[in-house]
């Protein structure tokens, strides 16, 4: 995996960083980072699909599924695409 962020210290998420974006990371400095308190990263690449978590699509039915009962009205259908608009962009900017 190769990382695609900085990732900075926790304590002072303004300092110099840990890791620079374009390392390769190890098995070694993965469980430093845990030790370290890091609890996410961003790595290069396609998605990884956690077992549990929805994929895009799968979010968007649920989003549809949800909103079934109000499509006739307007307020509801912009509530929807706010939230359509939400999800998708946590789906590019991925976890």
């Amino acid at each position: 995996m190769i990382l695609d962020q900085d990732i900075l210290p926790p304590n002072k998420p303004n300092g110099v960083p840990i890791i620079g974006k374009g390392n390769e990371l190890t098995r070694q400095i993965i469980e430093r980072l845990k030790n370290m308190g890091i609890q996410s990263i961003t790595v290069a690449g396609h998605p990884v699909i956690i077992p549990g978590e929805e994929t895009l699509e799968q979010a968007l039915i649920s989003l549809e599924d949800r909103f079934a009962a109000v499509r006739d009205d307007p307020y509801m259908m912009n509530i929807k695409g706010l939230f359509t608009k939400q999800i998708k962009q946590g789906y590019d900017e991925g976890p």
